[in-house]
């Protein structure tokens, strides 16, 4: 696992990393006197930094990072700067919950971002509870941001494990060209469990064969196994909602044994980078944010962001975060001064942010609802004629309904 340099410093201990984002480095103490002088915005984030996961945590928290040290360059929110203050809890509970404490009983954050493993969530939404401080999660959306939603709770994060099956087996269905027997590939993960039994429930209520679905344990390093399973089935589509090294591994482990069916699977932070090296024509990428080949506007100001303010993992892999700061400063801008939880509570109750292109529509909150008030999905492939990654269906939207 690469060691992640933050590029504005860092203090290292038992308790993790702190980084206080005040104004840029570039511009120096004397470029805002009136942001520095002013108390700040508290935001708090426990992040898996490092770890097994970090490839898929931190570049979330990196995209952060740079967009709020992009904002105080700019003078910050409301005439405040926005302070981040960063603990690194490796996807473990236990360090997610010692950061949760920390930041909220002794820093007094206004907000608690998560971009970490599921495993976090339990311990992390127990203390943040039990002080009334909300809790913004920018990667994976826990349940309790769904309607109808915990009061405390909030996400910008793209995936849905329902929604993004339904959305995928619905594309398979139109997309293909012949009869489907699908196939369905899952991690023996909680998360991933439920998309799949979830994708298998709307296939037989279109009329979908399932021919095949395999689980995959979190420690497989061969896929070839369960590829196989796949193949004998007579799987001629597949769809994988998994982390990334397992559904992209079970795809290679197909395209080895000769396979010639179509493979969907979930666009994470690589999906980009790997659909341009593997040049398959047989392999669809379900995303919740416009990859970087598009180069739309916001595209170019991301690239323009990173290139000023560095980051580790490359441009592919900030769209997440990004969106995450979009909702994060617009509930900010909301919230006012001062701008406590509570008030930071109500701030997101309301919340309506324009993401720019880098998703199908408007980040959209209620009083009930946490998630969004509309899902939108774009598909892409690699086309071999045309060389590049082109658009397989444009956006589409699924209305987020309470109880599913």
């Amino acid at each position: 696992m690469r060691r992640l340099l933050w590029s504005l410093g860092f203090r290292a201990g038992s308790a993790g990393l702190a980084i206080a984002l005040l104004a840029c480095t570039a511009a120096g103490p004397a470029a805002r006197p009136a942001v520095q002088q002013a108390e700040p915005y508290r935001v708090g984030i426990t992040a898996a930094l490092t770890g097994p996961l970090a490839d898929n945590y931190a570049p979330v928290y990196e995209a952060i990072n740079v967009y709020v040290q992009r904002l105080n360059d700019q003078g910050g929110i409301n005439g405040h700067p926005v302070q981040l203050l960063v603990e690194d809890d490796s996807g473990d509970g236990t360090k997610a919950n010692s950061n949760a404490t920390k930041l909220i009983q002794q820093e007094q954050v206004s907000l608690l971002v998560v971009t970490s493993v599921s495993a976090t969530y339990g311990p992390i939404l127990s203390t943040a509870r039990a002080a009334n401080t909300p809790v913004f999660f920018a990667s994976v959306c826990p349940r309790e941001a769904f309607p109808p939603a915990d009061p405390w709770v909030f996400c910008s994060g793209s995936y849905g494990a329902l929604y993004d099956p339904a959305y995928a087996i619905q594309f398979i269905k139109e997309a293909a060209r012949d009869a489907v027997s699908l196939g369905l590939v899952a991690q023996d993960i909680p998360l991933s469990r439920t998309a799949m039994d979830y994708a298998a429930q709307v296939a037989g209520e279109i009329g979908l064969p399932v021919v095949s679905r395999v689980t995959v344990p979190p420690t497989a390093t061969d896929y070839t196994p369960f590829a196989t399973q796949l193949q004998q089935a007579g799987a001629n589509w597949v769809f994988a909602h998994t982390p990334w090294s397992t559904e992209i591994g079970v795809f290679d482990a197909l395209q080895k044994l000769g396979w010639r069916g179509n493979y969907l699977l979930w666009a994470h932070q690589p999906a980009e980078e790997e659909l341009t090296r593997r040049k398959s024509d047989a392999l669809y990428a379900l995303a919740g944010n416009a990859l970087f080949a598009e180069n739309l506007p916001i595209h170019q100001e991301i690239r323009a962001a990173v290139a000023k303010y560095k980051t580790t993992y490359p441009i592919e892999h900030m769209a997440e975060g990004w969106s995450a700061a979009l909702a994060l400063e617009q509930g900010l801008r909301n919230c006012g001064w001062p701008c406590g939880p509570r008030e930071l509570r109500a701030a997101f109750n309301q919340l309506q942010v324009d993401m720019k292109g880098l998703r199908g529509g408007p980040l959209t909150f209620s009083s009930d609802n946490h998630y969004r008030t509309k899902v939108y999905f774009k598909v892409y492939r690699w086309d071999s004629q045309q060389n590049r990654i082109v658009t397989a269906r444009d956006w589409a939207g699924l209305d987020v309904v309470p109880g599913l």
